[in-house]
């Protein structure tokens, strides 16, 4: 990886308040596509309480975990983070929580 791509990671960490998630929400299973999907979404939902954007924190999470870019991480979650955004809005929906908004 390039002094840029590590830039890149750090920069938007830093834009998005990255906080390193406690260990034992970290996912036993490194896949996101195969694996505990419920841990994955715990860790989404840590994000979300923790950081200014989940989504942010999720690919700086999977880039520095995986050693990929930016752009790779995002290609890699894509069709995970369109779920996870429904998810967000069916429970936002229900519960009528605007503090769990994008970025809050």
């Amino acid at each position: 990886m390039t002094k840029d791509e590590i830039k890149q990671i750090d920069d938007l960490a830093e834009q998005c308040r990255y906080k390193a998630p406690p260990g034992d929400l970290e996912p036993a299973d490194r896949d996101l596509h195969r694996g505990d999907h419920e841990a994955w979404r715990a860790l989404s939902d840590w994000f979300e309480d923790n950081t200014h954007s989940w989504h942010s924190a999720m690919l700086v999470y999977l880039a520095r975990l995986k050693g990929i870019t930016i752009p790779q991480a995002y290609i890699y979650t894509d069709s995970w983070a369109k779920r996870e955004i429904q998810r967000r809005d069916i429970r936002d929906d229900l519960t009528g929580e605007a503090e769990h908004a994008y970025g809050n």
